[in-house]
């Protein structure tokens, strides 16, 4: 649902959008629902809260658009979907999908990146999902809720999470919402024996998501080519988000590094199809 000032509400169902015939009686009414639903007041500054129950709520003050606050109201499952589920609600296709297991059964290390309108949680609940039930695992989280049936999950905004993560030396991390902070641990964890990582990050592309994570280490150094040198060898697949019609999300690229650095797509969009489709590269890091 998307709230457009204070005359206008547009609600998604499946592919379809409509706008609702009521609207909200006055400022104070809408701002009330704001501060109802997300335990916040609307100012200054954005609001962006993720409830327990699945909401999500992001709100933007009349600062920013003279018709009134823009809020956007999301629900999503907070339970550990499987891919299956995914391949079902053509977020990705059913090799895709297979490949996504295979490199959970090898323990290798995978990023999900999208732009800023992307939301790469489903995914991520997903890829969590297909974990071996009797892995332990610790999931550093930002905002969004996580299952927590067999896992740790712990607060990445708290200045210990990665002392705790470290002593905890479990088989599978998951990282929300990389943070320069979290590199340099990151890389030191993610080649470990019986498991692998798996993070998000925002990125429009593969190229654009290693960069940043090479930015982010090398800020406290300055070597970026060395930082580039880490993230290649701690990285082996990445999988692309983005938004699709009628407010759903789907996978738009699956992509290796190779050796010595570069991108192998091994799924690529086909506008014409548009679909995700396999392409003819063979992988080097899938057993």
């Amino acid at each position: 649902m998307i709230i457009r000032g204070f005359d206008a509400i547009d609600v998604f169902r499946g592919a379809e959008t409509e706008t609702a015939s009521s609207t909200f009686s006055c400022p104070e009414a809408l701002h009330a629902v704001i501060e109802r639903i997300s335990g916040d007041r609307l100012g200054a500054l954005p609001i962006d809260v993720s409830r327990d129950d699945g909401l999500r709520i992001l709100a933007w003050s009349a600062r920013l658009s003279p018709s009134g606050p823009i809020v956007l109201i999301d629900r999503w499952s907070s339970q550990a979907r499987t891919l299956r589920d995914l391949v079902d609600q053509h977020v990705l296709p059913d090799d895709a999908a297979t490949l996504l297991r295979r490199a959970i059964d090898a323990g290798l290390n995978l990023l999900v990146h999208g732009d800023q309108s992307a939301d790469p949680r489903p995914l991520m609940a997903a890829l969590i999902g297909a974990l071996p039930s009797s892995s332990r695992r610790v999931i550093v989280r930002r905002g969004a809720s996580w299952p927590s049936d067999g896992a740790i999950v712990l607060d990445g905004c708290d200045p210990e999470v990665w002392s705790c993560t470290r002593r905890l030396g479990s088989e599978w991390l998951v990282v929300e919402g990389l943070e320069p902070e979290d590199l340099r641990p990151l890389t030191a964890l993610a080649r470990h024996h019986g498991g692998g990582t798996i993070a998000s990050i925002q990125a429009r592309s593969s190229a654009a998501a290693l960069r940043r994570m090479a930015v982010f280490l090398a800020s406290r150094d300055g070597d970026l080519s060395g930082a580039e040198r880490l993230i290649h060898e701690s990285v082996d697949l990445l999988v692309g988000v983005q938004p699709a019609p009628g407010g759903r999300h789907r996978v738009s690229t699956i992509n290796e590094i190779r050796p010595r650095g570069e991108l192998a797509e091994l799924f690529a969009w086909e506008a014409e199809s548009s679909s995700l489709v396999r392409t003819t590269v063979a992988s080097q890091v899938l057993p």
